[in-house]
């Protein structure tokens, strides 16, 4: 198992990285990966079964300038 530490420029990179390693790892391309990283700036990431207006006040967030994104 590969373990990486590491924490992309944004949220939404992380994101992008999280599912290309699921998907290299899926297809053989690559080790089980163990990854953690922390968000470089504050953001809600939502699940894939979540709804947004439910799950956070999407005003709030925006008005503190912090992302919300979605899995």
């Amino acid at each position: 198992m590969r373990f990486l530490t590491y924490t992309a420029h944004s949220a939404a990179a992380d994101l992008a990285l999280e599912e290309a390693l699921h998907l290299a790892v899926e297809e053989g391309r690559s080790p089980n990966t163990w990854r953690l990283w922390q968000a470089a700036h504050p953001s809600v990431i939502l699940g894939t079964g979540q709804e947004s207006a439910r799950e956070c006040h999407l005003e709030a967030a925006r008005s503190e300038n912090i992302q919300v994104l979605r899995r």
